[in-house]
């Protein structure tokens, strides 16, 4: 397992995660953690994050947990069509209470 961490969006050295993955991978955006915004706000975030990865020559598309509650073999597989995860910053406690409903675990 490789990891790129960042505190802040993408980092100050985004060709770092370039070099950590490789171009042209496919990435699967989790942003469940800013599930409290407006949906609108919300969609607008998602897209920025996607446009940033998608200048750095990712292909990118939003997994959104809320689609796999109590699917977590749902998730598993998709999952798999994809390179890396980009879990999107926000509110950490909904973030683990998604993952939680996809698991079917009571939170």
């Amino acid at each position: 397992m490789r990891l790129y961490l960042s505190s802040f969006r993408i980092g100050e050295k985004p060709q770092d995660l370039v070099s950590v993955f490789g171009y042209g991978k496919r990435v699967a955006i989790i942003a469940n953690a800013t599930d409290m915004q407006d949906a609108e706000e919300r969609l607008t975030k998602v897209q920025a994050e996607s446009s940033v990865l998608q200048n750095l020559g990712f292909k990118t598309e939003e997994i959104d947990l809320r689609k796999f509650f109590s699917k977590s073999s749902e998730l598993r597989s998709a999952l798999h069509n994809f390179d890396c995860i980009w879990v999107r910053g926000g509110n950490v406690f909904l973030l683990r209470r998604r993952f939680a409903r996809v698991a079917s675990m009571k939170y």
